[in-house]
C-alpha cells in the first residue's frame, strides 16, 4: 500500500487549486442530550475556527448540532439523522454530498469536526481536514492528539504495475481514504457520546444520592426536634399540674 501510494503521489496530488473560495465544514454531533458538554464543547471549537458568513458552509450529522447552528444562522446544505448502529443507508446523502462538492469542485476547503474518544472520561474535540487532505494535515492531527505518527517511505520497485490505470486507482484510493476518515470519526463520536453520557447520568445519581441524604437528615433533625418540643411541652404540663 506504501508503494501504491507513493507511485501515485496520492497526497502530493491531492493539492488542487479551485476557483471556488468557499469552505464546507462537517459537524457530527449527538441525537440526543444528557451527555455533559460533549457537544457544547466540539461547537465553540468549530463557532471559533470558523464564521457564519455565507463563504462557510455546513453539513451536519446529528440533531444537536442541527439546532444550534440554525439559531446562529450559518448556512446549513444538509443534515442527517444516524442510530447508533450506523447503516449504510443513513450515511448515504453525507458521503454522496461529499463526493459531488468534490467532483464538481464547489469548495476550496472540506473540514470534518468530531469528539475523538480518547477514554471514558476523555473526549477530545477534533477536526482534520479532509480536502485536500495531505500527509501534513494527517501528520498534524495525530500530533494534536499525541498519537505516534510513522510516515516513512519505502522503496518503489521499479516494475510496478498498477491496473487498471494510475488515475482510475487514484480516483478509488482517495475515495475509499474519504470515507474511511468520516467514517472511523462517526465512529469515534458514538463512542464519545455514550461514554459521555454514562458519566453525566453516573453524576447526576452521585448528586441525587447526596441530595437525598441530606434531605433525609435535615428530616430526621427536624423530626427529632419536634418530638422532643412535644416531650417537654408534656413534662412542663404535667409538673404545672402536680404543682
Amino acid at each position: 500500500m506504501s508503494q501504491v501510494s507513493q507511485k501515485a503521489d496520492l497526497f502530493r496530488s491531492l493539492s488542487v487549486r479551485h476557483t471556488s473560495t468557499k469552505t464546507a465544514v462537517i459537524v457530527l454531533t449527538s441525537e440526543r442530550g444528557l451527555c455533559g458538554g460533549l457537544n457544547t464543547k466540539l461547537l465553540r471549537k468549530v463557532i471559533q475556527e470558523h464564521t457564519t458568513s455565507p463563504d462557510t458552509e455546513y453539513f451536519v450529522v446529528g440533531k444537536k448540532g442541527l439546532e444550534f447552528l440554525k439559531r446562529s444562522g450559518a448556512v446549513i446544505v444538509g443534515s442527517i439523522q444516524v442510530s447508533d448502529k450506523l447503516y449504510p443507508k443513513e450515511l448515504l446523502p453525507l458521503f454522496t454530498f461529499f463526493e459531488d462538492a468534490i467532483e464538481k469542485k464547489e469548495y476550496q476547503r472540506v473540514v470534518l469536526y468530531f469528539n475523538f474518544f480518547g477514554n471514558s472520561i476523555l473526549q477530545v474535540p477534533s477536526s482534520i481536514q479532509l480536502f485536500p487532505l495531505t500527509l501534513g494535515e494527517i501528520k498534524d492531527f495525530f500530533e494534536t492528539l499525541d498519537i505516534p505518527f510513522n510516515a516513512e517511505e519505502t522503496t518503489v520497485h521499479k516494475e510496478l504495475l498498477v491496473e487498471p490505470d494510475l488515475k482510475a486507482v487514484k480516483t478509488e484510493l482517495r475515495r475509499q481514504i474519504r470515507n474511511y476518515v468520516i467514517m472511523s470519526a462517526l465512529v469515534q463520536n458514538k463512542a464519545g457520546e455514550h461514554a459521555a453520557r454514562m458519566i453525566a447520568m453516573k453524576s447526576a445519581k452521585d448528586n441525587a444520592t447526596s441530595f437525598v441524604k441530606s434531605l433525609t437528615l435535615k428530616f430526621n433533625k427536624e423530626r427529632q426536634a419536634a418530638i422532643t418540643k412535644e416531650i417537654s411541652e408534656i413534662v412542663s404540663a404535667k409538673i404545672a399540674i402536680e404543682g
